[in-house]
C-alpha cells in the first residue's frame, strides 16, 4: 500500500505520478460516493476533465448535483455496478468516500486504486499499487482544485471552477 502522509506538495506529486501511470495503462474511471452530493460529483467531473482517459461516474446524482451538471453540461456516467466499467482499466480513482461501502458496489480485484478524500476515517483495503491522498481541507473539491492548479491549469475552465466551488459551498456551508 502507498500511504501518502507527506506534505501537500508531496501528496500532489505522488497523485500526479499515479494518475499519469494509470492513464497510460488504460481507462481510469473516477468514481463518486453513492450519495451523489456536489462535493463528490464536482470532484469527479473536475478531475476527469484533466485527462481524456478519465470519466466521472457513479451510482447516483443528488438533486443539486443533477441540476448543476445539467446547467453546465458536465459529463457524468451513471453506473449500477463494476460490470459497467470499461474492460481495459489502468486504475480507479474514488473521490470523497471513506470506504468501498460508500460507493455502493465492489470494485474489480487487482486494479490499482487511488482514494482522494478529506475525511479522517478510512476503511479501505489497500494493496501495494494503491494510493490514498487525504488533506486537512473542508471538501474534496479543495484537493482537486489544488491538484488542477498545480498540474493542469488549462482544465480550470469556468464550468470546472463552478463545479469545484459548488462542491466546496455545499459540503462546508
Amino acid at each position: 500500500m502507498i500511504q501518502d502522509t507527506g506534505s501537500e506538495s508531496d501528496s500532489l506529486v505522488t497523485l500526479n505520478d499515479w494518475i499519469e501511470k494509470a492513464c497510460s495503462n488504460g481507462a481510469v474511471p473516477v468514481i463518486t460516493g453513492m450519495n451523489g452530493d456536489m462535493d463528490t460529483v464536482g470532484s469527479a467531473i473536475s478531475l476527469a476533465a484533466s485527462n481524456p482517459n478519465m470519466m466521472a461516474c457513479g451510482l447516483h446524482l443528488g438533486r443539486i448535483s443533477k441540476r448543476v451538471c445539467v446547467e453546465l453540461g458536465a459529463p457524468f456516467r451513471k453506473i449500477s455496478n463494476s460490470l459497467d466499467l470499461p474492460n481495459n482499466i489502468g486504475g480507479i480513482i474514488v473521490v470523497d468516500a471513506a470506504s468501498e461501502s460508500q460507493i455502493g458496489f465492489q470494485l474489480p480485484d487487482g486494479v490499482p486504486k487511488c482514494i482522494i478524500d478529506h475525511h479522517e476515517s478510512v476503511n479501505w483495503e489497500f494493496h501495494k499499487s494503491d494510493l490514498i491522498v487525504r488533506m486537512n481541507v473542508s471538501a474534496t473539491t479543495e484537493i482537486i482544485a489544488k491538484y488542477l492548479n498545480e498540474y493542469s491549469t488549462s482544465t480550470l475552465t469556468e464550468p470546472v471552477r463552478k463545479l469545484l466551488l459548488a462542491g466546496l459551498i455545499t459540503d462546508s456551508g
